[in-house]
């Protein structure tokens, strides 16, 4: 009689089904990947190369494709996780998470230099000195371009990841103003993080105040 004859153990077939799968993924994932690497390595040498013709709108591109590469390993990663056993999870969902901080990383790279281009082709500002930017708490009158940082809703987990992408990419660009600053903060928070600072009104005075209490 079988060694098996009786026992509730997984059937062969649908070992080899899970393994067969898994091996898909992890061919699929390593295209996506690929094909990320290529768009980090170009977008690099973009920012790097200033004499770059159509800088921007190549580097807009770039951004969408690595945040669409991003979203689909996100998935994939999360598949592959319901898959892979319990003895190999822990490497694996730390290599997972290396690759997407890599893609994160270079995100906010670009968005910087996105900002950095769009403050260079601003036409010089008109000799009328500029009144602190809406002092009646309304904001920034032009529309600021968007950024790529998640949001914060005052989890202590994700906060590191957010105020190093925040004074990274807002908070040390010397070509935004303290409102437009406090625009993007605004912006970038939620829940109970937003409500730490709802009592402020947007001002170039209170910037300062606001970030002072989202890092308090």
């Amino acid at each position: 009689m079988s060694d098996l004859e009786g026992e509730n153990v997984p059937l062969p077939d649908a070992a080899a089904d899970i393994a067969r799968r898994l091996r898909g993924l992890k061919r699929t994932r390593k295209s996506n990947r690929t094909l990320a690497t290529q768009s980090i390595n170009a977008a690099k040498a973009l920012v790097s190369d200033e004499q770059a013709i159509n800088r921007e709108a190549l580097l807009q591109g770039y951004l969408a494709v690595l945040e669409s590469k991003l979203h689909k390993l996100e998935l994939l990663d999360e598949q592959i996780m319901m898959l892979i056993p319990d003895d190999q999870s822990d490497e694996e969902s730390e290599r997972a998470n290396e690759y997407v901080l890599k893609i994160n990383l270079t995100i906010a790279e670009i968005g910087t230099a996105i900002i950095n281009l769009k403050s260079k082709s601003t036409p010089p500002p008109s000799t009328t000195p500029r009144p602190e930017s809406n002092s009646k708490g309304k904001g920034p009158s032009v529309k600021l371009p968007k950024v790529n940082i998640e949001s914060f809703s005052g989890e202590l987990t994700s906060y590191p990841a957010f105020i190093d992408s925040f004074e990274s990419i807002i908070h040390n660009n010397t070509t935004l103003s303290p409102v437009e600053k406090f625009h993007y903060l605004k912006g970038l928070l939620k829940g109970k993080a937003a409500a730490t600072i709802e009592g402020l009104s947007m001002t170039d005075a209170n910037y300062d105040s606001a970030l002072e209490l989202i890092k308090g």
